[in-house]
């Protein structure tokens, strides 16, 4: 009831390629996880409204919870102030990397620190990489040359041959993740889509 009666806000998240367009010439990198991200920022004084039912009463979330309809447009707004004017940090929600082209590194993990210290951020040290030649970030092994994690990849090439439309479109779904980085995506994707399961496609719209 409380989502249908929310008004959408209409804040873009960015994509998850967004940060290749940044990192190049960057050689030593960190990434930074949050302590349970949306519950560190504070619900104003409605939230009565968030109550749920439980065995023990009603229970109240006076933070963000994960489930509200605006809960990621609010946070991504919330990181893209928290990181305004670090050009050197780029964060998709609660997932933020660092990257830097030579000893400035640490000088640039001290600035990241201090703003998130001003917007009283927690950090989960223990799946925090810091100043490493190579780090997993978003489904991307980055380092001076990024590419796709080996498990991705091994998921493609190991899915079955589709037979139905939504076996296609699932397919297709995880080959568009690296889709930019396929030279002629679109061209090879026209000519092994089979042509049965394009019909069908048209005759189920």
């Amino acid at each position: 009831m409380l989502n249908a009666r929310t008004i959408p806000d209409r804040y873009p998240i960015r994509h998850i390629q967004d940060f290749s367009h940044n990192i190049t010439g960057s050689k030593v990198f960190s990434t930074i996880d949050l302590v349970k991200a949306y519950n560190q920022i504070p619900v104003n004084g409605r939230y009565p409204k968030t109550a749920i039912t439980t065995p023990f009463g009603l229970y109240e979330f006076p933070y963000m919870t994960f489930g509200l309809r605006n809960a990621g447009q609010t946070f991504q707004r919330f990181v893209d102030e928290l990181t305004r004017g670090l050009n050197f940090c780029f964060a998709y929600l609660d997932d933020f990397l660092v990257y830097s082209k030579d000893e400035e590194h640490e000088k640039h993990l001290k600035q990241i620190f201090d703003r998130m210290r001003e917007y009283g951020m927690l950090i989960n040290t223990s799946k925090c990489v810091f100043g490493a030649d190579n780090v997993t970030f978003l489904g991307y092994h980055i380092s001076q040359r990024s590419k796709a994690t080996g498990t991705k990849v091994e998921s493609i090439k190991n899915f079955p041959i589709p037979k139905t439309v939504k076996e296609l479109r699932r397919f297709l779904g995880m080959i568009n993740f690296y889709r930019r980085f396929i030279p002629d995506a679109a061209r090879i994707q026209a000519h092994s889509m089979p042509f049965s399961l394009v019909q069908l496609r048209i005759r189920t719209q």
